[in-house]
């Protein structure tokens, strides 16, 4: 059986009243829950996404610096050994 609440009083009502049988307040069709929760959280999700992309890239950058300053520093280590 499929419920809802009526927003004047918050009896449990069934979903096929167009009237709460408590208080008599219209019960307004409400949308599905999870498609209410998809529609809100979707910008959060992508904004996420776009961070986290952000945060690859600035490893990224910052290990191909690293590898840089490595390929520096053993080249140089080998040129001294050639000495």
């Amino acid at each position: 059986m499929e419920v809802r609440l009526c927003q004047g009083c918050s009896q449990v009502v069934h979903a096929r009243y167009s009237f709460c049988p408590q208080c008599g307040s219209a019960l307004k069709v409400t949308p599905d829950l999870e498609a209410l929760l998809d529609r809100c959280l979707k910008p959060l999700e992508e904004m996420e996404q776009k961070n986290n992309v952000r945060r690859l890239e600035l490893l990224l950058s910052r290990l191909l610096l690293l590898e840089e300053g490595l390929g520096a520093l053993l080249g140089e280590e080998q040129a001294q050994a050639c000495r």
